[in-house]
């Protein structure tokens, strides 16, 4: 039985990781910018940057 209960942990924490995944995801979808996000981390702090590519460059 105790491998059922772990296996009841995984997949309740897997739920919650695409339920965390799918709010980030809507949230983004919403944002008004044109371009690719970067999440980039610096001195343990996380940025998100918006790259956008013109003219193939």
């Amino acid at each position: 039985m105790k491998e059922v209960t772990a296996m009841g942990a995984n997949y309740s924490e897997i739920q919650e990781l695409l339920q965390q995944r799918a709010d980030i995801q809507a949230r983004m979808n919403l944002m008004p910018y044109d371009g690719n996000p970067e999440i980039k981390v610096s001195n343990d702090a996380r940025y998100l940057y918006m790259r956008k590519r013109v003219a193939g460059k």
